[in-house]
Protein backbone atom coordinates (compact mmCIF):
# COMPACT_ATOMS: atom_id res chain seq x y z
CA UNK A 1 0.00 0.00 0.00
CA UNK A 2 2.92 2.11 0.71
CA UNK A 3 4.73 2.98 -2.28
CA UNK A 4 0.86 3.53 -4.80
CA UNK A 5 -0.06 5.98 -1.55
CA UNK A 6 2.96 7.73 -1.82
CA UNK A 7 2.66 8.18 -5.80
CA UNK A 8 -1.28 9.55 -5.60
CA UNK A 9 -0.28 11.66 -2.30
CA UNK A 10 2.63 13.93 -3.35
CA UNK A 11 1.49 15.24 -6.42
CA UNK A 12 -2.07 15.97 -5.09
CA UNK A 13 -0.35 17.70 -2.30
CA UNK A 14 1.77 19.79 -4.75
CA UNK A 15 -1.44 20.38 -7.18
CA UNK A 16 -3.61 21.94 -3.79
CA UNK A 17 -0.22 23.96 -3.08
CA UNK A 18 -0.53 25.42 -6.48
CA UNK A 19 -4.00 26.05 -6.27
CA UNK A 20 -3.72 27.83 -2.72
CA UNK A 21 -0.81 30.18 -3.98
CA UNK A 22 -2.84 31.20 -6.80
CA UNK A 23 0.16 30.28 -9.44
CA UNK A 24 -2.22 29.61 -12.40
CA UNK A 25 -5.49 31.38 -12.85
CA UNK A 26 -7.93 28.75 -12.35
CA UNK A 27 -8.98 29.08 -16.23
CA UNK A 28 -5.67 27.31 -16.96
CA UNK A 29 -6.30 25.01 -13.69
CA UNK A 30 -9.80 23.65 -15.02
CA UNK A 31 -7.72 23.18 -18.43
CA UNK A 32 -5.24 21.26 -16.93
CA UNK A 33 -7.25 19.06 -15.16
CA UNK A 34 -8.76 18.03 -18.34
CA UNK A 35 -5.76 16.94 -19.83
CA UNK A 36 -4.58 15.28 -16.99
CA UNK A 37 -8.34 13.39 -16.95
CA UNK A 38 -8.00 12.43 -20.45
CA UNK A 39 -4.48 11.25 -19.74
CA UNK A 40 -5.32 9.52 -16.70
CA UNK A 41 -8.30 7.25 -18.58
CA UNK A 42 -5.86 6.63 -21.20
CA UNK A 43 -3.63 4.60 -18.78
CA UNK A 44 -6.42 3.78 -16.32
CA UNK A 45 -7.53 1.50 -19.97
CA UNK A 46 -4.02 0.41 -20.77
CA UNK A 47 -1.94 -0.32 -17.85
CA UNK A 48 -4.02 -2.70 -15.79
CA UNK A 49 -1.23 -2.41 -12.74
CA UNK A 50 -1.53 1.26 -12.60
CA UNK A 51 -5.59 1.07 -12.32
CA UNK A 52 -5.72 1.53 -8.12
CA UNK A 53 -3.56 4.52 -8.71
CA UNK A 54 -5.62 6.11 -11.28
CA UNK A 55 -8.66 5.54 -9.70
CA UNK A 56 -7.81 7.06 -6.55
CA UNK A 57 -6.35 10.21 -8.55
CA UNK A 58 -9.56 10.71 -10.52
CA UNK A 59 -11.52 10.65 -7.21
CA UNK A 60 -8.74 13.57 -6.13
CA UNK A 61 -8.96 15.48 -8.72
CA UNK A 62 -12.76 15.77 -8.61
CA UNK A 63 -12.33 16.66 -5.36
CA UNK A 64 -10.41 19.74 -5.85
CA UNK A 65 -13.52 20.62 -8.34
CA UNK A 66 -16.13 20.10 -6.08
CA UNK A 67 -13.79 21.73 -2.82
CA UNK A 68 -12.89 25.01 -4.64
CA UNK A 69 -16.16 25.56 -6.64
CA UNK A 70 -13.65 25.99 -10.26
CA UNK A 71 -17.22 24.99 -12.02
CA UNK A 72 -18.84 28.40 -10.40
CA UNK A 73 -16.24 31.10 -10.93
CA UNK A 74 -17.34 34.17 -12.16
CA UNK A 75 -13.64 35.23 -13.52
CA UNK A 76 -15.30 38.85 -14.17
CA UNK A 77 -16.65 39.21 -10.77
CA UNK A 78 -15.87 42.96 -9.61
CA UNK A 79 -18.46 44.01 -7.28
CA UNK A 80 -18.52 47.72 -4.77
CA UNK A 81 -17.74 47.29 -1.32
CA UNK A 82 -21.20 46.86 1.13
CA UNK A 83 -22.52 45.42 4.10
CA UNK A 84 -23.57 41.83 4.44
CA UNK A 85 -24.15 39.22 7.06
CA UNK A 86 -22.13 35.77 6.80
CA UNK A 87 -22.47 33.03 8.66
CA UNK A 88 -18.80 31.12 8.83
CA UNK A 89 -16.72 29.20 10.87
CA UNK A 90 -13.05 29.73 10.89
CA UNK A 91 -10.60 27.23 10.92
CA UNK A 92 -7.08 29.03 10.74
CA UNK A 93 -5.13 31.92 11.05
CA UNK A 94 -2.71 33.30 9.06
CA UNK A 95 0.30 35.83 9.44
CA UNK A 96 0.15 38.43 5.97
CA UNK A 97 2.37 41.07 6.01
CA UNK A 98 2.34 41.14 10.19
CA UNK A 99 -1.29 40.67 10.75
CA UNK A 100 -2.93 37.98 11.77
CA UNK A 101 -5.88 36.95 9.97
CA UNK A 102 -8.50 34.54 10.32
CA UNK A 103 -9.97 32.33 7.43
CA UNK A 104 -12.34 29.97 7.04
CA UNK A 105 -15.18 28.95 4.52
CA UNK A 106 -18.67 31.23 3.86
CA UNK A 107 -21.26 29.31 4.91
CA UNK A 108 -24.08 31.34 4.59
CA UNK A 109 -24.39 34.77 3.40
CA UNK A 110 -27.22 37.09 2.77
CA UNK A 111 -26.51 38.32 -0.81
CA UNK A 112 -25.16 36.93 -3.73
CA UNK A 113 -24.81 33.53 -2.28
CA UNK A 114 -25.45 31.29 -5.59
CA UNK A 115 -21.01 32.37 -6.26
CA UNK A 116 -20.27 33.34 -2.51
CA UNK A 117 -20.97 30.45 -0.16
CA UNK A 118 -18.01 27.68 0.30
CA UNK A 119 -15.88 30.47 -0.90
CA UNK A 120 -12.54 31.47 1.17
CA UNK A 121 -13.25 34.63 3.32
CA UNK A 122 -10.30 36.67 5.46
CA UNK A 123 -11.01 38.63 8.68
CA UNK A 124 -9.15 40.61 11.07
CA UNK A 125 -11.54 40.91 13.74
CA UNK A 126 -9.51 43.34 15.08
CA UNK A 127 -11.58 43.61 18.67
CA UNK A 128 -11.47 39.89 19.36
CA UNK A 129 -7.89 38.91 19.54
CA UNK A 130 -8.43 37.97 23.13
CA UNK A 131 -11.01 35.14 22.40
CA UNK A 132 -10.38 32.02 20.43
CA UNK A 133 -12.66 32.38 17.66
CA UNK A 134 -11.57 29.08 15.46
CA UNK A 135 -13.78 26.43 14.73
CA UNK A 136 -16.62 28.21 16.23
CA UNK A 137 -19.68 29.01 13.70
CA UNK A 138 -19.77 32.93 13.76
CA UNK A 139 -22.33 35.18 12.37
CA UNK A 140 -20.78 38.06 11.10
CA UNK A 141 -21.76 41.25 10.17
CA UNK A 142 -19.55 43.95 8.54
CA UNK A 143 -18.31 45.47 4.91
CA UNK A 144 -17.46 42.95 2.20
CA UNK A 145 -14.94 43.72 -0.24
CA UNK A 146 -14.86 40.78 -3.31
CA UNK A 147 -12.37 41.07 -5.76
CA UNK A 148 -11.10 38.87 -8.69
CA UNK A 149 -7.50 38.38 -8.33
CA UNK A 150 -6.51 35.75 -11.16
CA UNK A 151 -9.16 34.09 -11.52
CA UNK A 152 -10.00 33.70 -7.93
CA UNK A 153 -12.74 35.79 -5.73
CA UNK A 154 -11.28 36.83 -2.43
CA UNK A 155 -13.13 38.04 0.22
CA UNK A 156 -12.36 39.84 2.59
CA UNK A 157 -15.07 41.61 5.97
CA UNK A 158 -13.87 43.77 7.91
CA UNK A 159 -15.30 45.95 10.50
CA UNK A 160 -17.18 43.36 11.65
CA UNK A 161 -19.43 43.02 14.66
CA UNK A 162 -20.33 39.25 16.18
CA UNK A 163 -24.19 39.12 15.71
CA UNK A 164 -23.72 35.74 17.60
CA UNK A 165 -22.59 32.01 17.66
CA UNK A 166 -23.91 28.86 16.36
CA UNK A 167 -23.55 25.72 18.47
CA UNK A 168 -22.58 23.01 15.69
CA UNK A 169 -24.71 20.34 17.68
CA UNK A 170 -23.30 16.46 17.64
CA UNK A 171 -25.68 13.35 17.58
CA UNK A 172 -23.15 12.10 20.59
CA UNK A 173 -24.09 15.72 22.77
CA UNK A 174 -26.58 14.32 25.20
CA UNK A 175 -22.97 12.28 25.92
CA UNK A 176 -20.59 14.71 25.52
CA UNK A 177 -22.31 17.92 27.45
CA UNK A 178 -21.97 15.81 30.53
CA UNK A 179 -18.83 14.64 30.27
CA UNK A 180 -17.66 18.50 29.67
CA UNK A 181 -19.42 19.49 32.56
CA UNK A 182 -18.26 16.62 34.73
CA UNK A 183 -14.16 17.66 33.74
CA UNK A 184 -14.57 20.45 34.06
CA UNK A 185 -16.29 20.75 37.76
CA UNK A 186 -13.50 18.07 38.76
CA UNK A 187 -10.84 20.30 37.86
CA UNK A 188 -12.50 23.26 39.27
CA UNK A 189 -11.59 21.87 42.88
CA UNK A 190 -7.97 22.49 41.78
CA UNK A 191 -8.56 26.26 41.99
CA UNK A 192 -8.54 25.85 45.59
CA UNK A 193 -5.10 25.01 45.49
CA UNK A 194 -3.65 28.13 42.46
CA UNK A 195 -5.93 29.07 39.88
CA UNK A 196 -2.64 29.00 37.59
CA UNK A 197 -2.69 25.18 38.28
CA UNK A 198 -6.69 24.84 36.97
CA UNK A 199 -5.92 26.74 33.82
CA UNK A 200 -2.76 24.69 33.33
CA UNK A 201 -5.25 21.58 33.61
CA UNK A 202 -7.37 22.88 31.29
CA UNK A 203 -4.82 23.49 28.95
CA UNK A 204 -2.94 20.33 28.84
CA UNK A 205 -6.33 18.05 29.03
CA UNK A 206 -8.81 20.02 26.82
CA UNK A 207 -7.02 22.45 25.12
CA UNK A 208 -8.18 25.69 26.57
CA UNK A 209 -5.68 28.29 26.92
CA UNK A 210 -7.84 31.37 26.94
CA UNK A 211 -7.50 31.93 30.13
CA UNK A 212 -3.74 31.71 30.61
CA UNK A 213 -1.49 34.30 31.76
CA UNK A 214 0.77 36.20 29.35
CA UNK A 215 3.88 35.38 31.60
CA UNK A 216 2.84 31.86 31.71
CA UNK A 217 2.23 31.40 28.53
CA UNK A 218 5.83 33.12 26.97
CA UNK A 219 7.09 30.86 29.48
CA UNK A 220 5.63 28.01 27.64
CA UNK A 221 6.70 29.86 24.27
CA UNK A 222 10.37 30.42 24.54
CA UNK A 223 10.95 27.14 26.05
CA UNK A 224 9.32 25.34 22.97
CA UNK A 225 6.76 23.45 25.20
CA UNK A 226 3.46 25.43 23.54
CA UNK A 227 2.73 22.30 22.33
CA UNK A 228 1.14 20.98 25.47
CA UNK A 229 -1.29 22.81 25.41
CA UNK A 230 -2.69 22.11 21.66
CA UNK A 231 -4.72 18.44 21.75
CA UNK A 232 -2.67 16.32 19.09
CA UNK A 233 -0.75 13.66 18.06
CA UNK A 234 0.99 13.63 22.07
CA UNK A 235 -2.22 13.79 23.73
CA UNK A 236 -3.50 11.21 22.00
CA UNK A 237 -0.69 9.33 22.24
CA UNK A 238 -0.60 9.30 26.13
CA UNK A 239 -4.89 8.30 26.10
CA UNK A 240 -3.70 5.41 24.00
CA UNK A 241 -1.07 4.17 25.64
CA UNK A 242 -3.06 4.95 29.04
CA UNK A 243 -6.42 2.78 28.49
CA UNK A 244 -4.24 0.29 26.52
CA UNK A 245 -2.43 -0.57 30.23
CA UNK A 246 -6.07 -0.61 31.65
CA UNK A 247 -7.98 -2.54 28.89
CA UNK A 248 -4.76 -5.36 28.74
CA UNK A 249 -5.57 -6.27 32.47
CA UNK A 250 -9.24 -6.95 31.36
CA UNK A 251 -8.92 -8.26 28.00
CA UNK A 252 -6.66 -10.62 26.13
CA UNK A 253 -7.98 -10.09 22.38
CA UNK A 254 -6.22 -7.22 20.76
CA UNK A 255 -9.53 -6.72 18.58
CA UNK A 256 -11.66 -5.53 21.74
CA UNK A 257 -8.80 -3.56 23.25
CA UNK A 258 -8.37 -1.23 20.25
CA UNK A 259 -12.29 -1.01 19.16
CA UNK A 260 -12.61 0.38 22.95
CA UNK A 261 -9.74 2.65 22.67
CA UNK A 262 -11.30 3.86 19.52
CA UNK A 263 -14.77 4.77 21.63
CA UNK A 264 -12.41 6.64 24.23
CA UNK A 265 -10.72 8.18 21.89
CA UNK A 266 -13.55 9.25 19.26
CA UNK A 267 -15.57 10.81 23.02
CA UNK A 268 -12.08 12.81 23.60
CA UNK A 269 -12.11 14.35 20.40
CA UNK A 270 -15.82 15.56 21.05
CA UNK A 271 -15.30 16.49 24.27
CA UNK A 272 -12.25 19.06 23.19
CA UNK A 273 -14.29 19.83 19.82
CA UNK A 274 -12.55 17.93 17.89
CA UNK A 275 -9.56 20.22 16.98
CA UNK A 276 -7.71 19.23 13.62
CA UNK A 277 -4.45 18.38 15.22
CA UNK A 278 -6.76 15.60 17.24
CA UNK A 279 -8.62 14.66 14.19
CA UNK A 280 -5.51 14.08 12.16
CA UNK A 281 -3.59 12.24 15.06
CA UNK A 282 -6.95 9.86 15.77
CA UNK A 283 -6.78 9.11 11.84
CA UNK A 284 -3.83 8.48 12.00
CA UNK A 285 -4.25 5.99 15.46
CA UNK A 286 -7.09 4.25 13.26
CA UNK A 287 -4.52 3.73 10.53
CA UNK A 288 -2.00 2.11 12.56
CA UNK A 289 -4.42 -0.08 14.71
CA UNK A 290 -6.16 -1.41 11.10
CA UNK A 291 -2.55 -2.77 10.01
CA UNK A 292 -1.68 -4.18 13.63
CA UNK A 293 -5.41 -6.23 13.22
CA UNK A 294 -6.12 -6.89 9.70
CA UNK A 295 -2.76 -6.25 7.91
CA UNK A 296 -0.55 -7.84 10.88
CA UNK A 297 2.08 -5.29 9.84
CA UNK A 298 2.95 -2.39 11.84
CA UNK A 299 3.89 0.70 9.44
CA UNK A 300 3.97 3.88 11.02
CA UNK A 301 4.81 5.89 7.41
CA UNK A 302 1.87 4.06 5.80
CA UNK A 303 -0.20 4.97 8.69
CA UNK A 304 0.88 8.55 8.48
CA UNK A 305 0.93 9.14 4.64
CA UNK A 306 -2.91 7.08 4.77
CA UNK A 307 -4.31 9.61 7.44
CA UNK A 308 -2.59 12.50 6.21
CA UNK A 309 -4.68 11.40 2.14
CA UNK A 310 -7.30 11.40 3.86
CA UNK A 311 -7.22 14.56 5.52
CA UNK A 312 -6.98 16.26 2.78
CA UNK A 313 -9.47 14.71 1.02
CA UNK A 314 -11.76 15.94 3.41
CA UNK A 315 -10.43 19.14 3.47
CA UNK A 316 -7.64 20.24 1.29
CA UNK A 317 -7.45 23.70 2.55
CA UNK A 318 -6.33 22.39 5.80
CA UNK A 319 -2.39 21.77 3.98
CA UNK A 320 -2.02 25.50 4.47
CA UNK A 321 -3.03 25.53 8.50
CA UNK A 322 0.49 25.37 10.94
CA UNK A 323 -1.49 22.78 12.87
CA UNK A 324 -1.54 20.19 9.80
CA UNK A 325 1.88 21.38 8.61
CA UNK A 326 3.30 21.08 12.27
CA UNK A 327 1.55 17.61 13.05
CA UNK A 328 2.90 15.69 9.67
CA UNK A 329 6.40 17.42 9.35
CA UNK A 330 7.15 16.71 12.70
CA UNK A 331 6.01 12.98 12.82
CA UNK A 332 7.54 12.44 9.32
CA UNK A 333 10.50 13.58 10.77
CA UNK A 334 10.79 11.68 13.80
CA UNK A 335 9.89 8.97 12.36
CA UNK A 336 12.82 8.66 9.31
CA UNK A 337 15.52 10.27 12.14
CA UNK A 338 14.32 7.22 14.57
CA UNK A 339 13.88 4.67 11.67
CA UNK A 340 17.62 5.73 10.62
CA UNK A 341 19.04 5.40 13.87
CA UNK A 342 17.58 2.14 14.99
CA UNK A 343 18.73 0.27 11.68
CA UNK A 344 22.30 0.91 12.16
CA UNK A 345 22.54 1.66 15.99
CA UNK A 346 19.95 -1.29 17.48
CA UNK A 347 19.11 0.86 20.14
CA UNK A 348 15.44 -0.07 20.96
CA UNK A 349 16.66 -0.80 24.87
CA UNK A 350 18.29 2.69 25.68
CA UNK A 351 15.09 4.94 26.17
CA UNK A 352 17.43 7.95 26.95
CA UNK A 353 18.74 7.87 23.60
CA UNK A 354 15.88 7.01 22.00
CA UNK A 355 13.77 10.16 23.97
CA UNK A 356 16.66 12.46 22.93
CA UNK A 357 16.29 11.42 19.22
CA UNK A 358 12.43 11.78 19.34
CA UNK A 359 13.18 15.28 20.79
CA UNK A 360 15.69 16.40 18.39
CA UNK A 361 12.97 14.74 15.10
CA UNK A 362 10.42 16.50 16.97
CA UNK A 363 12.97 20.08 16.59
CA UNK A 364 14.11 19.47 13.01
CA UNK A 365 10.48 19.11 11.74
CA UNK A 366 9.14 22.22 13.21
CA UNK A 367 12.56 24.21 12.44
CA UNK A 368 11.02 25.63 9.50
CA UNK A 369 7.58 25.95 10.64
CA UNK A 370 8.13 27.86 13.91
CA UNK A 371 10.78 30.20 12.57
CA UNK A 372 8.19 31.04 9.47
CA UNK A 373 4.96 31.77 11.66
CA UNK A 374 6.17 33.07 14.67
CA UNK A 375 9.93 34.40 14.09
CA UNK A 376 11.73 31.94 17.10
CA UNK A 377 13.87 29.00 16.84
CA UNK A 378 13.99 27.34 20.27
CA UNK A 379 17.11 24.38 19.80
CA UNK A 380 17.13 24.57 24.08
CA UNK A 381 13.86 22.46 23.30
CA UNK A 382 15.37 19.36 22.31
CA UNK A 383 16.22 19.11 25.67
CA UNK A 384 13.81 21.17 27.76
CA UNK A 385 11.07 18.80 26.05
CA UNK A 386 13.09 15.24 27.19
CA UNK A 387 13.05 16.68 30.60
CA UNK A 388 9.21 17.77 31.15
CA UNK A 389 7.64 15.36 28.94
CA UNK A 390 7.74 12.14 31.31
CA UNK A 391 5.96 14.86 34.04
CA UNK A 392 3.36 16.22 31.69
CA UNK A 393 3.02 12.07 31.50
CA UNK A 394 2.36 11.70 34.90
CA UNK A 395 0.50 15.05 35.64
CA UNK A 396 -2.38 13.15 32.48
CA UNK A 397 -2.57 10.10 34.37
CA UNK A 398 -3.13 11.70 37.49
CA UNK A 399 -6.05 13.53 36.30
CA UNK A 400 -7.26 10.57 34.65
CA UNK A 401 -7.18 9.09 37.71
CA UNK A 402 -8.94 12.04 39.87
CA UNK A 403 -11.93 11.41 36.80
CA UNK A 404 -12.53 8.47 37.98
CA UNK A 405 -12.05 8.12 41.48
CA UNK A 406 -11.48 11.88 42.66
CA UNK A 407 -8.68 11.70 45.48
CA UNK A 408 -8.09 15.65 46.86
CA UNK A 409 -4.70 14.51 47.51
CA UNK A 410 -3.77 14.43 44.10
CA UNK A 411 -4.46 17.53 43.17
CA UNK A 412 -1.72 18.50 45.19
CA UNK A 413 0.74 15.79 43.62
CA UNK A 414 -0.22 17.68 40.28
CA UNK A 415 0.17 20.88 41.74
CA UNK A 416 3.94 20.08 42.76
CA UNK A 417 4.79 18.52 39.25
CA UNK A 418 2.94 21.57 37.48
CA UNK A 419 5.80 23.59 40.23
CA UNK A 420 8.47 21.45 38.28
CA UNK A 421 7.62 21.97 34.85
CA UNK A 422 7.25 25.47 35.29
CA UNK A 423 10.46 25.36 37.39
CA UNK A 424 12.31 23.70 34.54
CA UNK A 425 10.84 25.86 31.29
CA UNK A 426 11.67 29.15 33.18
CA UNK A 427 15.47 28.51 34.44
CA UNK A 428 16.19 26.39 31.07
CA UNK A 429 15.32 29.52 28.58
CA UNK A 430 18.03 31.85 27.61
CA UNK A 431 17.35 34.63 25.01
CA UNK A 432 20.23 33.67 22.02
CA UNK A 433 21.58 31.03 23.75
CA UNK A 434 18.54 27.93 24.27
CA UNK A 435 16.29 30.23 21.87
CA UNK A 436 16.85 32.79 19.35
CA UNK A 437 13.61 35.88 18.48
CA UNK A 438 13.57 37.59 15.45
CA UNK A 439 11.97 40.98 15.46
CA UNK A 440 11.70 42.02 11.80
CA UNK A 441 9.43 39.29 9.77
CA UNK A 442 10.84 37.02 7.39
CA UNK A 443 8.12 35.11 4.72
CA UNK A 444 9.51 31.91 3.60
CA UNK A 445 8.23 30.84 0.08
CA UNK A 446 4.92 28.30 0.61
CA UNK A 447 7.07 25.30 -1.84
CA UNK A 448 9.58 24.76 1.48
CA UNK A 449 7.50 23.70 3.97
CA UNK A 450 6.22 20.84 1.33
CA UNK A 451 9.88 20.52 -0.18
CA UNK A 452 11.26 20.07 3.42
CA UNK A 453 10.07 16.86 4.16
CA UNK A 454 10.25 15.51 0.70
CA UNK A 455 14.27 16.53 0.93
CA UNK A 456 14.46 14.94 4.52
CA UNK A 457 13.05 11.71 3.00
CA UNK A 458 15.62 12.05 0.24
CA UNK A 459 18.62 12.94 2.05
CA UNK A 460 18.33 9.62 4.46
CA UNK A 461 17.19 7.16 1.80
CA UNK A 462 19.85 8.26 -0.73
CA UNK A 463 22.43 10.90 0.42
CA UNK A 464 23.38 11.31 4.29
CA UNK A 465 26.32 8.19 3.46
CA UNK A 466 28.06 10.72 2.21
CA UNK A 467 28.62 12.73 5.62
CA UNK A 468 28.98 12.24 9.52
CA UNK A 469 25.05 10.86 10.69
CA UNK A 470 24.59 13.75 13.26
CA UNK A 471 26.28 16.22 11.58
CA UNK A 472 23.57 15.34 8.44
CA UNK A 473 20.48 15.54 11.01
CA UNK A 474 20.45 19.30 11.56
CA UNK A 475 21.97 20.48 7.91
CA UNK A 476 18.67 19.59 5.90
CA UNK A 477 16.51 22.70 7.85
CA UNK A 478 19.52 24.70 7.70
CA UNK A 479 20.05 24.37 3.93
CA UNK A 480 16.54 24.71 3.23
CA UNK A 481 15.94 27.72 5.13
CA UNK A 482 18.79 29.12 3.33
CA UNK A 483 16.97 28.33 0.09
CA UNK A 484 14.09 30.06 1.27
CA UNK A 485 15.38 33.17 2.45
CA UNK A 486 17.32 33.19 -0.96
CA UNK A 487 13.64 33.09 -2.55
CA UNK A 488 11.78 35.02 -0.36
Amino acid sequence: MRVPLLKVLIPYIIIIIIIENKIFSSDIILLKFLFIFIFLLYVFIKIKRLRIIVFFFIISLYNLILEYNFLNIKFNLLLPKREATVQVIFDQKKLIEGDIYYVGLVKDININKKYLENLTIYSKLINFKKKNLENKNLILKGILTYINQNGYPELLISRCEILGIKEVKSTFDFIIEPIKRYIISVLSKSSKINTELLEFQKGILLGNTENISKTIYDIFKFSGTLHLFAVSGLHIGFIYLIFKKVFSFFFRRIVVIEVLITIILVLYLHVVDHPPSAVRAIIMIISWQFSQVICKRQNSVSSLMLSCYVVLLYDPRSIMDIGFQLSYTVVLSILIIRLNLRDKDKIRNFKIKDSLIISYGAFCGSFLLVFDYFQIIVPGSIIINILIIPFVYIAIVLNFLNLIFYFEFLNYIIYFIYQLIIFITDNFSYFRFTYFEFRSYIYLNNFSHILYPLSLSLFFSRLNQFLPRYLSYILIPIIILAFSLVFT
